[in-house]
């Protein structure tokens, strides 16, 4: 998707919304990460879509073999290779997540955090098909919204639903490669 994401939202303007990100916000990206980290292993390949200026990319990069970051904004992963110099488990492409140019089974993890899956502006089927496909034999699909708070779904005092991140994980442990 180019438009928004490429130019009005991207690189250095993107950093700053986290970066003024209220409290309660901070709190909610934080527990997104966590629930993808607390669920890869150490030989994991993963994939994240719309990884934009990198922001989850270094913590992923700490548990897993490899992490791919694939976004459309030329400038959020050029700010990304300047974040991640040094990191030598981190690759960043520029794709769309719905054509992303890797074999089938690629990744034990196809991971899409802090990003709704409407952010895309595709259709949420083919995202979840080209996930699904790029992920090893026997994965899993999992969305995940914020834990529940005060027995509701979703955030407590929020108005709005709040986004999903999802996590493709493949559920065997043979060698992938990107």
């Amino acid at each position: 998707m180019s438009g928004y994401y490429d130019d009005r939202l991207a690189a250095e303007h993107l950093r700053r919304v986290y970066e003024i990100a209220s409290p309660r916000v901070r709190q909610y990206l934080e527990a997104e990460l966590a629930y993808v980290l607390g669920r890869l292993g150490p030989g994991d390949v993963v994939l994240e879509l719309g990884c934009g200026y990198g922001r989850a990319i270094g913590p992923l990069a700490e548990k897993a073999r490899l992490v791919v970051g694939v976004d459309t904004s030329l400038a959020s992963l050029a700010l990304a290779r300047d974040e991640l110099k040094g990191r030598e488990n981190v690759r960043l492409v520029n794709a769309d997540a719905v054509h992303v140019a890797f074999r089938d089974g690629a990744f034990d993890v196809v991971a899409c955090i802090q990003n709704g899956i409407s952010a895309f502006h595709v259709d949420p089927r083919a995202l979840m098909a080209e996930s699904v496909r790029v992920a090893k034999a026997g994965a899993s699909r999992s969305s995940r919204a914020t834990p529940r708070r005060s027995g509701k779904s979703g955030w407590r005092g929020s108005r709005r639903r709040p986004r999903k991140a999802f996590w493709v994980k493949s559920t065997t442990n043979g060698p992938a490669t990107a």
